[in-house]
């Protein structure tokens, strides 16, 4: 009969091999694009066989698994308990709030840049990756709905605000690709990139009004 600790131990090993097969595949698919990379350069460079990469998935699975890894940077958690965001989340300060969110939300963009434009390639020919791609959009709007919501009913933002049109606006303009629009193409820094985003994202969200009227936009 096996020790009892082997149990744990194979199973840390097989979750540490799967992460490596996962970054290294989203690391491949960002230099080269989807097209171009293979499962075989996944288990080269993660060195592994090529069994065990089929087992981790095929290349939509190895895509899709890469993005959330990078999107979330080790943090598998809800927006507002994520290390970076939790101890502004838990104070009353509406400008500390809104800059852990960009700031994180800038740092994920730079993260998964080339990740996006992969999968921008792969959507086109692939209707199941086309898919993920639209219910990732839609997670990411409720997100910024959700998050605005609690924000109005904790007293910290304007009553008289629609969130779910404050996440759209907020979605498309923190989405990655206008981070590639400034940063890639236009050649802004991630620093005027965040601080730009920033700056939307305050007039986007108002605090009430001292008067208890709603705020300007």
């Amino acid at each position: 009969m096996p020790r009892s600790y082997d149990s744990p131990i194979r199973a840390a090993r097989s979750a540490e091999t799967r992460q490596r097969v996962v970054q290294v595949a989203g690391r491949l698919f960002a230099e080269h694009g989807y097209a171009a990379t293979t499962l075989r350069m996944v288990a080269r460079d993660a060195k592994v066989s090529l069994e065990r990469v089929t087992a981790v998935g095929g290349k939509p699975a190895l895509l899709l698994a890469a993005f959330e890894d990078a999107v979330n940077d080790g943090e598998p958690l809800g927006l507002t308990r994520r290390g970076d965001i939790a101890p502004a989340w838990a104070g009353d300060d509406l400008g500390e709030i809104l800059a852990a969110l960009v700031s994180y939300v800038a740092l994920s963009n730079e993260r998964i840049n080339a990740l996006t434009a992969a999968w921008s390639e792969a959507r086109r020919a692939d209707p199941e990756l086309a898919a993920a791609y639209r219910r990732r959009m839609d997670d990411m709007r409720e997100a910024g709905r959700a998050f605005v919501t609690e924000l109005v009913a904790r007293g910290l933002v304007d009553p008289g605000v629609d969130p779910a049109a404050i996440a759209d606006e907020f979605w498309a303009a923190s989405h990655p690709t206008q981070y590639d629009l400034l940063v890639t193409l236009a050649g802004w820094s991630p620093d005027r990139f965040r601080a730009w985003l920033l700056e939307r994202t305050v007039r986007l969200i108002p605090p009430p009004d001292a008067s208890g009227g709603a705020t300007a936009t």
